[in-house]
């Protein structure tokens, strides 16, 4: 997942242009434009849909809340009911949305019995500047439920033909014209049941749902959008609901590690999530790519003078050409794994590392070392484990 570089792209955009902003005091009333090709006048559900969606988002959607403006199937099903709400506002939150965005409501046309398909562009007030001018163009349904409009996570309407195919421990869902690797699929299987062997987990009787896209583009209608530039990414974990959705086939063990060693009240950094996640997926099943971001990172800690955990945890780094985060957090993980083995994992997962202060206290008790500089020398010289 490449949502880290995303947050801090937006970040950096939003500090260019943060004096402008306060100099223009930018309206903070919802500013959405429809298209010429919506015509309300001829169909008056068209009006009613555009207040729907106008009225989801001044309700603090970001809330888990009953909300009145999406249906009750989907809240029921999912903890944060809107799939595309991680994303959508990453970085932003969609109080601040009116400041830094207009919205242009592009198509809102019929799509089935009793339902309308919404396609709005997000798109950075100021016009086309840069590559991430525009944001998305968010994708989803309105349908009837009691006699009133309310919203729908398009993934409803793009799998509804889907087709299912269970193997040993997983669901798999996919396109019909999809053909699954039953060798990959096998495999798959047999990674899940190893984690849980390895880290002493229940085998749950609920299988895996997971959701095979070709690519980031179809992944991206998954979620609900038809384009999406915030959260950009080839592979999604919704642990709290047993799914994977992704394109890298049948087999992606970065987002397996995810769902497997998830626990609904844990409280851990991103950083143990990301960095279990690449050491125990990612390098087994990506090796060169690993040894080689592994590599960028150590270069970054000797030849660059501002490059520093303390640095990668204020999140004051730009990307130049890897996720410095994975890196980092993979090779944390490592020397954990190189230095106490199975119980030092499991320790790393079940503390409470969700600050900054949590996620370096545990580290420190677990290795023992004396200040950041000794960490960083040990995570410099730290060999590449064969495990």
């Amino acid at each position: 997942m490449n949502k880290f570089l995303i947050i801090l792209s937006l970040s950096l955009y939003l500090h260019s242009c943060h004096s402008e902003a306060q100099e223009q005091q930018p309206k903070t009333d919802l500013n959405l434009i429809l298209s010429n090709r919506i015509l309300v006048d001829e169909d008056s559900n068209k009006a009613e849909i555009i207040e729907l969606y106008k009225n989801y988002l001044t309700s603090n959607p970001e809330s888990k809340n009953q909300n009145p403006y999406w249906n009750s199937k989907e809240q029921e099903k999912y903890e944060q009911f809107n799939l595309s709400l991680p994303y959508l506002f990453q970085g932003i939150g969609a109080k601040m949305l009116p400041r830094y965005m207009d919205l242009y409501l592009m198509t809102l046309e019929p799509s089935g019995k009793n339902r309308y398909t919404l396609r709005v562009q997000y798109q950075m007030k100021g016009g086309l500047k840069n590559g991430s001018s525009i944001w998305c163009i968010h994708q989803v349904d309105a349908v009837k439920e009691k006699g009133k409009w309310v919203l729908q996570n398009f993934l409803v309407q793009k799998t509804k033909d889907w087709k299912q195919e269970s193997l040993n421990n997983i669901d798999y869902h996919f396109a019909p014209n999809y053909s699954i690797n039953k060798e990959k699929a096998k495999a798959a299987s047999q990674f899940v049941d190893s984690l849980k062997s390895l880290f002493g987990l229940e085998s749950s009787s609920s299988p895996i749902n997971y959701y095979l896209v070709k690519n980031a583009d179809d992944l991206g209608e998954l979620m609900g959008f038809d384009y999406f530039f915030t959260g950009y990414t080839t592979g999604i974990t919704k642990a709290e609901i047993g799914s994977i959705y992704t394109a890298h086939g049948e087999f992606h063990a970065h987002e397996l590690v995810h769902l497997v060693l998830h626990q609904p009240n844990a409280k851990r950094h991103f950083l143990v999530e990301e960095g279990m996640a690449e050491f125990l997926g990612s390098k087994m099943q990506n090796p060169e790519k690993y040894k080689k971001e592994r590599q960028l990172l150590i270069n970054d800690f000797r030849n660059k003078a501002d490059f520093s955990i303390t640095s990668i945890l204020d999140r004051k780094m730009a990307f130049e050409g890897y996720n410095y985060n994975y890196a980092f957090g993979a090779a944390v993980v490592e020397l954990v794994y190189q230095k106490a083995g199975i119980e030092g994992l499991k320790k790393l997962l079940s503390d409470v590392t969700h600050s900054d202060e949590g996620y370096l206290n545990t580290i420190k008790s677990i290795i023992d070392y004396k200040d950041l500089e000794e960490l960083e020398k040990l995570l410099i010289n730290l060999n590449l484990s064969e495990n």
